[in-house]
């Protein structure tokens, strides 16, 4: 306590740190020259001696950059945070190799596609994390890394928006038998690309087991879905996956929103108690699988049913609620509640008396804003707690607006005995953030940005927790609140919903994990009085190139739109003849083969419409 290591010293495994230590991360901030800092661990305890590197207790001990261990093994890693602090998660690069995320730190420039725990050593546990925003995802685990554990890990927000896609996924995991990889009640949320990709382009899906995890609302940041789950190699089998009493939910969903053995198929996968509340995707070359007790609320893709009649098949959403509670085995008293909330109640009744003894101070925190402040505090008496299904506050990513909340469809609280520090000279003060007066604005229009300011005495206003809720969700949905600037000077936009008059009460709220502070303000949006501006449009260039009996057509116009071409051989009667996606540059291609079909042939684009 008196002469700690700083972090780096620490993970280099010093001389005295042995077998079965624990390394204790004191609350604060762990970079070098205030910049992002690559932590690069060796520590490498003992069979049954694992080293724990764990978040002391009552504190919020926060890595800014990531932590990659190679070498070295049998450790676990408990309790802390780690993020990425750069503002930027936009690039106009396509691919999973941009340059925009090359950043100057430390006296060097870094790639910063790199996930937040980068895990190539065997025997390792990651307990309790907290993962979020990430640039290159959120936890990955290639075949070096034997016999991982991924435990009661948070996993959101993490990725970033490229040109053709989302990339960075909230987990990325690779097994080679005889490794056995455990990933078990988490949370992967709300990431650019996949919740769960465990993936390899062949050979390297073995033994991989999932259980008890909620996998949600992945892509929401990004422009278009992808998928919540991918598990199977491009080519060759996955062998021996499992997949039991993990909870899927989304409110976009595709056709393959959980994907079960890829291109390569499966053998042996084990796929039991699940709830599937969006499409599945059956690989047709699986062989050899356990499928039962599992609940389906949408389309399956390549399974016969009726092969497999010990499973739910539901036509229509159900009527009654579902909650289901599971407790933290490395953490007395801690547990997720997960409540798909089909009655569409204001709030739930849940008993805590099967995991917090009687007198027990304890928390509840949304999991969709984890670090902001507890949605209820209180000590366990052995009566019912009840749980608030509507109007949650969601905390806001790095680099763009906050997503809408799956409330009151989807809720997932966590429990956690509350906590304070040993130490008696810790210290906390809660946040401060400025009053905002009362605001008005027009429909179809956008406020000016409005100036606040948020501070904390211990904590850069960088790492502060930002919530936003809006009580009018119709009228201004959180996605349409728009928070921009750096350290503690801050400014909101508010955009209201196209055609939409009203008011709403928009709160801002500060939380360092353990206390916060709030502002609340009014909005009101008037009709328009006068008609409203002519929207501005992106000029449209066109241009067709023949080679024999093909005319290729490349455009530039509106980014990430589809435009609908039409065709014509004599510019009176026009028919539909094909969509033209372009790009986030603007640039789309279209081929007509046909040309032969015709003396001649006009070509007409219909732009899009626009709200």
């Amino acid at each position: 306590m008196e002469a700690p290591w700083d972090l780096q010293t620490a993970l280099f495994h010093p001389a005295g740190l042995a077998p079965g230590d624990v390394v204790w991360l004191r609350g604060g901030i762990y970079y070098k020259n205030n910049q992002l800092t690559r932590f690069t661990s060796t520590l490498a305890g003992a069979p049954g001696q694992p080293i724990t590197v764990r978040q002391f207790p009552g504190e919020r001990a926060i890595i800014d950059g990531n932590l990659f261990q190679q070498s070295g093994g049998w450790v676990q890693y408990w309790g802390f945070e780690i993020m990425n602090s750069h503002p930027n998660r936009v690039t106009t690069e396509a691919g999973s190799f941009p340059t925009a995320f090359y950043i100057g730190s430390g006296g060097q420039t870094n790639d910063w596609v790199v996930s937040g725990f980068d895990l190539r050593a065997p025997n390792v546990k990651l307990i309790n994390l907290v993962v979020h925003d990430s640039i290159g995802g959120g936890i990955s685990a290639n075949v070096a890394a034997t016999d991982p554990e991924v435990y009661g890990t948070l996993s959101y927000y993490n990725g970033w928006q490229g040109c053709d896609r989302g990339h960075g996924h909230g987990l990325y995991i690779q097994s080679k038998d005889p490794s056995r990889a455990t990933i078990s009640e988490n949370l992967f949320f709300a990431n650019y690309g996949l919740g769960v990709q465990a993936t390899a382009n062949q050979d390297g899906v073995d033994n991989i087991s999932f259980e008890g995890n909620a996998i949600f609302s992945n892509g929401i940041l990004a422009r278009k879905h992808q998928g919540n789950l991918l598990i199977g190699s491009v080519v060759g089998l996955a062998r021996n996956p499992v997949l039991i009493s993990n909870f899927i939910f989304d409110a976009f969903g595709s056709s393959s929103d959980s994907n079960i053995g890829y291109s390569g198929g499966s053998t042996s996968a084990v796929v039991v108690g699940n709830y599937f509340q969006t499409s599945v995707y059956f690989s047709q070359h699986s062989e050899g699988m356990i499928l039962i007790s599992n609940t389906f609320l949408s389309g399956t893709t390549f399974l016969d049913r009726t092969n497999h009649p010990n499973n739910i098949f539901m036509e229509k959403l159900p009527l009654n609620m579902v909650v289901k509670v599971r407790t933290n085995k490395y953490e007395p008293g801690r547990a997720t509640i997960i409540v798909y909330n089909w009655e569409n109640q204001e709030s739930i009744g849940v008993d805590l008396g099967s995991f917090l003894p009687l007198g027990t101070p304890f928390a509840v925190r949304n999991a969709q804003n984890f670090r902001g402040p507890p949605l209820l505090n209180g000590t366990f008496e052995g009566e019912l707690i009840y749980l608030p299904l509507r109007n949650l506050p969601v905390a806001k990513p790095i680099g763009i607006n906050a997503p809408a909340s799956t409330s009151p469809a989807f809720n997932i609280f966590i429990i956690q005995p509350a906590e304070q520090s040993p130490d008696p000279t810790f210290s906390n003060s809660p946040p401060t953030i400025s009053s905002i007066p009362g605001q008005a604005t027009y429909e179809n229009s956008e406020s000016e940005p409005i100036p606040f300011v948020m501070q904390d005495s211990e904590t850069p206003a960088a790492y502060l927790n930002l919530s936003v809720h809006s009580s009018n969700s119709d009228l201004v949905p959180h996605k349409n609140i728009r928070i921009e600037g750096t350290g503690t000077n801050r400014t909101v936009t508010i955009m209201p919903a196209s055609d939409r008059t009203g008011s709403t009460d928009i709160t801002l709220v500060a939380s360092d994990g353990f206390m916060y502070a709030k502002t609340a303000f009014n909005v009101q949006v008037f009709p328009q009085t006068t008609p409203p501006t002519q929207a501005h449009h992106t000029p449209l260039q066109l241009s067709i190139s023949l080679v024999e009996f093909d005319a290729a057509i490349q455009i530039h116009g509106i980014p990430d739109v589809d435009y609908q071409i039409q065709s014509s051989t004599n510019l009176i009667n026009w028919q539909f003849f094909g969509t033209i996606s372009t790009d986030c540059q603007g640039v789309g291609k279209f081929v007509d083969h046909h040309l032969e079909d015709a003396f001649a042939r006009y070509y007409r684009l219909v732009l899009p419409t626009t709200e």
